[in-house]
């Protein structure tokens, strides 16, 4: 099993473009390499506030959710090359307490994601790993694996996208994964990095290297972010938090037309972490 095999955050539900089907979301996994898939959907469309577009697949409320994973078994048998699994993913505006515990019966796994960088450096922190708390709680009483999905998406979204790209960031030298000090990696990142390792660490949470991240950052022009992304990580799984990858994935058309998001597959390589190494694998019983 190869790195780019596992997608743990492939999107498929209720943002379909119109007249594309599950069937095309699995049919383009297996057309793209993918062997080991978990499905997602934003939960906030379904059990949140977010409105439903009017072309919406599954129905609001856990029993869309019911649906949708319905229509994923079915189709398994399709499907003989991919093992499939399903979790909805929850964004940091959803109270994990409200979630209902019928919900477990439903998934194999869930994703998390953690609240966005921009406080000051100790409010993202203590923010983020406030959040830790609550999902490792929400892991216990759904006794599910979390992932926790995109964890440095909105660091480099502020530093290069929100924000104007500042001097001091265009003028970071490049260097080999691992080269950047722990203040620098907190200083671009806008967080205690260490802090969020030994949570990680000590509650069992996985940790996503997100595709659109990757692509994001890649996008720049500037390698030195890429390179702080891949030692950002490498620091993690260096303090013993387990990484997994996802590509992030929504759409299967549209102007792109087959080209979607990547599994960041070359991040893995440059930190040096193989499929054997990804410890949510064996909590699936893969």
């Amino acid at each position: 099993m190869q790195i780019h095999n596992i997608d743990f955050h492939f999107h498929a539900g209720q943002e379909r473009d119109e007249g594309v089907t599950l069937a095309d979301h699995l049919a383009n996994a297996v057309m793209t390499g993918r062997k080991v898939v978990n499905l997602t959907d934003h939960g906030e469309l379904y059990l949140g506030g977010r409105r439903l577009q009017n072309n919406a697949p599954y129905s609001k409320g856990i029993e869309g959710l019911a649906e949708y994973r319905a229509e994923l078994d079915k189709l398994k048998s399709q499907f003989p090359s991919l093992k499939l699994f399903f979790g909805p993913e929850f964004h940091p505006t959803i109270d994990l307490d409200t979630i209902p515990g019928e919900l477990a019966d439903l998934s194999d796994m869930f994703l998390c994601a953690l609240p966005p960088v921009e406080e000051t450096f100790a409010a993202n922190t203590a923010g983020r790993l406030a959040r830790l708390a609550d999902i490792c709680r929400f892991r216990d009483r759904m006794d599910r694996p979390v992932l926790i999905v995109h964890p440095f998406h909105s660091c480099v979204k502020f530093q290069s996208v929100t924000h104007p790209i500042a001097p001091w960031i265009t003028e970071i030298p490049i260097r080999d994964v691992g080269q950047y000090s722990l203040e620098e990696l907190n200083k671009f990142f806008r967080f205690d990095i260490s802090a969020l390792a030994s949570a990680c660490r000590e509650m069992d949470l996985s940790v996503e290297i997100n595709g659109g991240t990757h692509e994001m950052a890649r996008l720049l022009n500037l390698p030195s972010v890429i390179r702080m992304l891949w030692s950002a990580f490498k620091f993690l799984a260096g303090e013993g938090v387990d990484i997994a990858p996802g590509s992030d994935q929504h759409e299967v058309s549209g102007p792109r037309g087959r080209l979607g998001v990547s599994v960041p597959a070359d991040a893995f390589e440059a930190i040096g972490i193989t499929s054997n190494d990804i410890r949510l694998l064996a909590k699936l019983s893969l």
